[in-house]
């Protein structure tokens, strides 16, 4: 906010802010009543935008054009993924846009036709680029072997067909954002307040990463007492797990906070978020190791017996390997899901991301960007921990790729 006027009623001001808007607010309610656009054309964050992009994409451009006439993928992939992608950014974004803006049709005439121009340019080149007397030169290496050209080509196709993908995801999200701003999505409140709310990130991931190891300990755990003939480790992990799986999480972590002090146990918020977590999954994850470990077959505990195996030994040697391997895709699903859910340490004070977004949302009427914000850092968690999920997944079954 670059400025604030008395309204031209008693209970109304005005707001200017630095990316153009004029906003008349009620002062009774702190409800938002009209809003004008005094800056004609872009948000004030494209014209630099626009300015690195000319810059960037004409130095990349004279790289891939080089790479293209040396024949190279890497050059044909690049100038796909130039001109699919950025123009993204570069045209469209700017053109729906506009459509925020309250001016003529003229006006918006004149906005938009450069960019309409440069979009078609970037389609006709991404056309020229997909046909196949220009695509099928530059999928594999004329200098290798019959077999590592068509290893190459699949690998090419792969990753064009990724590159698309991408592009599609990129193109909804330029379309919600614009959508969003139609509804007066505040840019310049998020840009402000997102230090404060990215403060709590850090706190989210300490709690997830702490309920997470308590969670796959216990898992362990109640899965062997599961499978003890001990009545009593066998009793404790079936009481266990009956009553976390028979009880909401929420009401469990209010049992942990507000609950235990009333028998003279008092813990701080993030140890209990922390256990009353950690405790929930732990239960669900003990029946995924338990089945993980029965899906082993009798045959290769004979095995190892009569290789002179101890039962720990064929345990730690033989079972726990390929359970792990078997049960890394649903654990990896729990893990996920924990993320999420350590938002509900919240509501006992844990000052996590969906607290301060909360926070700042309610004290200022904007809670659309403040949890716009918070959603979009555990969606960028989700994701980089599916990637590292793959990763492990791909790791764990190289062996048995192998001796198949």
């Amino acid at each position: 906010m670059s400025g604030v006027a008395f309204g031209s009623k008693p209970d109304t001001i005005l707001s200017a802010g630095a990316d153009g808007s004029v906003r008349l607010w009620e002062t009774v309610n702190s409800q938002e009543l009209n809003l004008v656009w005094t800056k004609i054309g872009f948000m004030s964050i494209w014209g630099p935008v626009m300015a690195v992009w000319m810059l960037g994409s004409g130095l990349a451009g004279l790289v891939l054009a080089w790479g293209l006439w040396r024949v190279r993928t890497w050059a044909y992939l690049g100038s796909l993924g130039l001109y699919v992608l950025g123009p993204l950014l570069a045209t469209v974004l700017p053109l729906l846009e506009t459509t925020s803006y309250p001016i003529t049709l003229s006006t918006r005439i004149s906005i938009a036709w450069p960019l309409v121009v440069m979009l078609i340019w970037y389609i006709g080149l991404v056309a020229f680029l997909q046909r196949d007397e220009v695509a099928i030169p530059y999928q594999a290496p004329d200098a290798a072997s019959l077999a590592d050209q068509l290893i190459a080509a699949r690998q090419s196709a792969g990753l064009r067909r990724s590159l698309f993908i991408g592009a599609m995801w990129l193109f909804i999200f330029v379309l919600l954002f614009s959508v969003l701003r139609s509804f007066g999505l505040d840019i310049a409140f998020m840009r402000k307040w997102l230090p404060f709310i990215m403060g709590g990130a850090g706190l989210t991931m300490l709690v997830s990463a702490a309920a997470i190891l308590l969670a796959t300990i216990l898992a362990l755990l109640g899965a062997l007492g599961r499978l003890s003939d001990n009545p009593v480790a066998n009793g404790i992990a079936g009481f266990y797990v009956s009553l976390i799986r028979g009880t909401p999480l929420l009401v469990q972590i209010f049992i942990w906070f507000l609950a235990l002090p009333q028998l003279g146990i008092t813990l701080p918020p993030i140890p209990a978020g922390i256990l009353a977590l950690g405790l929930n999954y732990g239960a669900y994850m003990t029946e995924i190791f338990r089945a993980g470990i029965q899906a082993i077959g009798i045959g290769q505990y004979e095995a190892a017996h009569a290789l002179g195996m101890s039962g720990g030994q064929t345990f730690r040697r033989i079972v726990l390997p390929q359970a792990f391997r078997i049960v890394i895709p649903p654990i990896g699903n729990q893990f996920i899901a924990m993320m999420k859910d350590s938002s509900l340490v919240s509501i006992i004070t844990v000052q996590e991301l969906t607290f301060r977004a909360q926070k700042v949302g309610r004290q200022n009427f904007r809670n659309l960007e403040t949890f716009l914000i918070a959603a979009a850092f555990y969606w960028i968690l989700t994701i980089v921990f599916q990637y590292m999920q793959g990763r492990l997944e791909t790791h764990m079954a190289r062996g048995e790729r192998r001796s198949s």
